[in-house]
């Protein structure tokens, strides 16, 4: 809903019904769920004359497991909620924008990994933190994306929360051609960094180190409304391990997609 041409609201609310049979075949037994949650949302942005636009939301969520604990019993929903403040800023006259943003989120039910390498459900971990994000033109053919997330997950106990980093940032460049022999070209190219995480699990909390990626792009508008793309992630197929709860994870190696999309 707007209102005034000044305020922009929104509202929503979501039921989800989740029925679950969960079968041992070797014991000859069945685990059985049957769960409900409503679910609410909304939001306010106040649209400045100036372009500058501040905002808050709030939601809820709900996510059924369907799996079982060591003993085999299901287990709980897990069930969150996120509250939101932030500004976007986009001054009239400039070609582009930028974001800054409070978070809080809690989750409850939460899995965590035991010593013994098994998931239980220990109450719930809670993630504050900002986010800062910014698109624009430096030059007609040329756009710079930014952005840098900080992020303090914790559990019930006050240990930090593993696999989830305090740092991410990420730059990306794009460069269209619009004349010549390269017209319809589209170059892009782009840094990750993902900070340090923890390993809970064991009794020294063992920190995962930080890793840095290179990704590319080439894309061809070949005719009205039609584009290939070639998008190359992790460009230097980059060994690394992404994180540790008691098993550690190698991170995804190069890949290499395309695409063919038509825009009306």
């Amino acid at each position: 809903m707007r209102i005034d041409d000044r305020w922009v609201l929104l509202g929503g609310v979501r039921y989800d019904q989740a029925e679950t049979d969960n079968r041992n075949l070797t014991a000859g037994t069945t685990q059985r769920s049957d769960d409900d949650q409503v679910s609410w949302s909304g939001g306010a942005m106040y649209l400045g004359e100036n372009g500058v636009n501040p905002y808050i939301s709030y939601t809820e969520s709900f996510d059924p497991l369907g799996r079982v604990d060591d003993a085999g019993d299901l287990y709980e929903p897990r069930e969150g909620r996120q509250w939101e403040a932030g500004v976007k800023v986009a001054p009239f006259g400039w070609d582009g924008y930028v974001t800054a943003a409070l978070f809080d989120l809690e989750e409850s039910n939460t899995l965590v990994n035991s010593p013994a390498g098994f998931q239980v459900q220990e109450g719930k971990r809670t993630s504050q933190g900002f986010e800062l994000e910014g698109v624009g033109y430096l030059t007609d053919a040329l756009k710079v994306t930014a952005a840098y997330t900080y992020t303090d997950s914790r559990l019930e106990d006050d240990d930090r929360a593993p696999l989830i980093p305090r740092h991410q940032a990420s730059t990306w460049l794009d460069y269209a051609f619009t004349g010549g022999a390269l017209n319809g070209v589209t170059l892009g190219g782009g840094v990750r960094y993902v900070g340090s995480t923890v390993d809970t699990s064991v009794a020294d909390n063992t920190e995962v180190d930080s890793y840095t990626l290179l990704d590319a792009m080439v894309g061809y508008e070949f005719a009205d409304g039609w584009q290939a793309q070639l998008n190359v992630n992790n460009l230097t197929d980059k060994e690394y391990v992404a994180s540790c709860e008691y098993w550690c994870y190698y991170g995804e190696s190069r890949s290499v997609i395309g695409s063919v999309k038509y825009s009306w």
